[in-house]
């Protein structure tokens, strides 16, 4: 595993999203793929917190009408 991939395991994500990409090589292209990968978490994270937020809704409303 490169050094700046081990450095950020432990980060918080804004904190990842502020490291330097260190080289110009290799290490550049994998955090950008990285940073990419993160965004892409986050944006799936956000969709099933809507999701389970609606589900959460219905299933109060269901236990309301049935009592």
């Amino acid at each position: 595993m490169p050094l700046c991939q081990m450095e950020t395991f432990g980060a918080s994500i804004s904190e990842v999203r502020n490291v330097a990409t260190g080289n110009s090589n290799d290490g550049t292209l994998e955090m950008e793929g990285f940073k990419q990968r993160v965004d892409e978490i986050i944006s799936k994270v956000d969709k099933v917190r809507i999701v389970l937020k609606i589900v959460k809704q219905v299933c109060i409303m269901c236990f309301v009408v049935i009592c």
